[in-house]
């Protein structure tokens, strides 16, 4: 099970800080907030820990209790540009946290160089297919002029691959029930808006990831429907959808990212590189708005890129190069 993290810091960039860390660590983030913004809603909940960064630490303890799992006391984080300085304040609070919920992670896993904490047999379990059926488990990563760009695609795609795609598509809710009538046209893909509470991932079908709530997957890859809205601005967050999928699926995802405004999914690269996933993404050229590839590319994350078209070749090659060698 993954462990549950409740971010209270009053500065700014602290809790952008915090956020980034716990992400990198592969903890999820249930709240983040300053110590204005808390209520008695978050303080009722029970993470795996609290991360609590304020001037007036008393009040807030009283609210949810001393006897509660806590990390304080830490220093300020260097700003972003200050690359050195920042990697060893990151790399100092990971191992904090790794330390105090070690025994909450099944699996330890951290982009920050503790690599050592693996144990046992957990290598092996890194690199084994959680869903041996499909080839790949696929998210396609789209906002404005995305759509079009996905459709284009779809349609070169061969529909003989073992693959599951999960479409994450900034959309109105209200205008999501379309989406399989305007991609299904001129290609055989199955199309599927998430919606059950429970339910398992099929090969050679589209998933479209729900605008209106939250999902997430289990130990065993199955989709588990949340009733919350998605955090952030985006419905649906491909920061949110990129991170959980990496922590299941790991070396098995491949996130492509189509045009789109801003930078939603990028939060997220560096944590499923750390998983043994792969990005690609559309090249600026081809799309109608390039800053979402961009943002990914600026990363330093995506290893190709490529037109609707031509990603969609490429995955074709892969696919059958992967056949040829198992076969050898």
């Amino acid at each position: 099970m993954i462990p549950k993290l409740i971010i209270v810091a009053d500065d700014a960039r602290q809790r952008h800080a915090l956020t980034d860390v716990s992400q990198s660590c592969g903890f999820e983030i249930l709240h983040c907030v300053a110590s204005r913004q808390f209520d008695s809603t978050i303080a009722q909940q029970q993470p795996d820990l609290w991360i609590i960064d304020v001037e007036n630490e008393d009040d807030l303890l009283e609210l949810i209790g001393f006897d509660q799992p806590m990390l304080m006391g830490m220093t300020s984080a260097p700003a972003f540009t200050e690359q050195v300085l920042y990697k060893r304040w990151k790399q100092g609070i990971s191992r904090k946290l790794l330390m105090l919920l070690s025994d909450k992670v099944p699996i330890l896993n951290n982009s920050v160089a503790l690599n050592s904490a693996l144990a046992g047999n957990a290598k092996q379990i890194l690199n084994a297919k959680l869903l041996p059926s499909a080839w790949r488990v696929v998210l396609l990563a789209a906002s404005m002029g995305g759509l079009e760009a996905v459709k284009a695609f779809l349609d070169k795609v061969s529909t003989d691959l073992p693959v599951i795609f999960l479409l994450v598509q900034h959309i109105d809710p209200y205008m999501q029930s379309q989406l399989p009538r305007i991609l299904s046209r001129h290609n055989r893909w199955t199309f599927e808006v998430l919606n059950l509470h429970e339910m398992s991932l099929d090969a050679g079908k589209v998933y479209i990831v729900p605008a209106q709530h939250q999902i997430n997957f289990d130990r065993q890859g199955r989709v588990v429907m949340q009733t919350d809205s998605w955090p952030g601005a985006y419905q649906p967050s491909i920061t949110a959808m990129i991170h959980r999928a990496s922590t299941v699926f790991r070396q098995q995802l491949l996130t492509i990212v189509f045009s789109g405004m801003g930078d939603d999914g990028s939060h997220s690269a560096a944590y499923q590189i750390s998983c043994g996933g792969k990005i690609w993404a559309q090249t600026a050229e081809s799309c109608a708005s390039a800053s979402q590839p961009d943002q990914m590319r600026a990363t330093g994350q995506v290893c190709f890129n490529e037109t609707p078209e031509g990603l969609a070749q490429q995955l074709d090659l892969e696919y059958r190069q992967s056949r040829e060698n198992s076969s050898e």
